[in-house]
């Protein structure tokens, strides 16, 4: 199914979507959510909020003939944004970890969507790092990498403030559970100067 809905689940950057009939694109719309409020296997949800994430971005960025010739269902999903809200503002913390995965693949492949909401992003990262649970700081520090990867650097200042209380994070998460995903999305982190210029701008180093 990933292949037949993702414009990013290939090197050729083909997708099915857009050929698909109006009433079979919202009923996937609604099923992929579904799932996830239902979904209780961890790799299951992983796919799941993958999924959901790279259709998201591939309906956002649709251009061309491939938009034109897509049903309108299939051009729009106003109603991610605010499950990813709904997600990250959650009590469950499956939840808000799938918030925070389909945010980050989001700002992968189109940050540009999303630079307008820096600062409703940074309460939200602060109240995950602050998180007991390890799984909420980690998938938190990875879709601040991806945001810090790539969104123009000049968009990056609100999220100043987050950089102690990252550090802080990877410490302990490092020290309570080395084997806990810290893949290259936290590493990344590592290759960016949080630091402004005087015109505003950002510094990179790696």
């Amino acid at each position: 199914m990933r292949r037949l809905l993702s414009s990013y689940a290939s090197d050729s950057g083909d997708s099915d979507w857009y050929r698909l009939a109006a009433d079979t694109q919202r009923i996937i719309k609604e099923s992929l959510m579904q799932v996830l409020l239902k979904e209780s296997e961890p790799s299951c949800r992983k796919i799941h909020c993958e999924l959901v994430g790279e259709l998201a971005a591939t309906i956002k960025t649709m251009t061309g003939d491939t938009k034109k010739d897509c049903q309108p269902e299939g051009r729009e999903w106003d109603a991610i944004n605010n499950n990813i809200w709904n997600f990250l503002n959650s009590s469950e913390v499956a939840l808000i970890s799938s918030g925070f995965k389909i945010l980050g693949i989001l700002l992968r492949y189109c940050s540009f969507e999303y630079v307008q909401h820096a600062e409703q992003l940074v309460p939200i990262l602060t109240q995950a790092l602050e998180h007991n649970e390890l799984r909420i700081k980690t998938v938190a520090i990875e879709t601040l990498s991806e945001y810090v990867e790539n969104a123009d650097f000049k968009y990056c200042k609100p999220f100043i403030q987050l950089v102690p209380l990252v550090l802080q994070n990877i410490l302990v998460i490092l020290d309570k559970n080395e084997d806990l995903v810290l893949n290259f999305c936290i590493l990344r982190f590592f290759s960016f100067r949080i630091g402004s210029r005087s015109d505003g701008t950002f510094d990179r180093y790696d």
